[in-house]
């Protein structure tokens, strides 16, 4: 199959028109689309941040369904709560209809989420989010950690490297100092 050929479902954070919501994920995420709309793949976004409450449950149903049909690959790009919340819905649903799964969680925060799971929750979790196709991990640090868990395991180096712990340890002379900054 051509690159040309291929369709993705991208699913993820949005950066909203009055940017209110920039951080690491959306970021990241913005990235990732501008990278496949430069290229010669079909893509289409699924945003995980548009409504609130029930109506973004309700446009994240709808918008899947949709956009699923007619995707060759589905990407989904969440941070802690979707991870948690929505990645084991999305990732059997979409190997059911012949999709592969690719998964990327933001942060570290998926090793955590993992250790607090009951073991029912982990048992599910290994299966549909660790049982991806593909699981791109940020740091070599969750790689070493999921790879005995998951065969599908690829590091996707978007992160810095984690400071030694001598270098974390070492204090400041202004480590004990109190500074309050406020508005009169």
């Amino acid at each position: 199959m051509k690159s040309s050929d291929i369709h993705i479902l991208l699913i993820g954070p949005r950066l909203n028109r009055e940017r209110t919501n920039l951080g690491g994920a959306t970021s990241s995420f913005e990235e990732m689309i501008a990278y496949f709309q430069g290229s010669d793949i079909k893509v289409n976004v699924l945003n995980t941040q548009k409504g609130k409450g029930l109506g973004r449950i309700i446009h994240l149903i709808i918008g899947y369904f949709y956009k699923v049909i007619t995707a060759d690959v589905v990407f989904i790009n969440l941070s802690q709560n979707g991870m948690e919340k929505l990645a084991p819905k999305l990732a059997p649903i979409s190997s059911w209809m012949g999709k592969k799964v690719v998964i990327r969680p933001f942060g570290s925060s998926i090793k955590s989420i993992y250790e607090e799971l009951s073991p029912s929750k982990k048992k599910a979790f290994r299966k549909h989010v660790l049982g991806a196709d593909i699981l791109y991990l940020q740091t070599q640090e969750l790689v070493n950690f999921f790879h005995p868990l998951s065969h599908s395991v690829k590091q996707l180096k978007t992160s810095r490297q984690k400071p030694s712990q001598d270098l974390m340890k070492q204090s400041s002379r202004f480590q004990k100092r109190f500074v309050f900054l406020g508005q009169i």
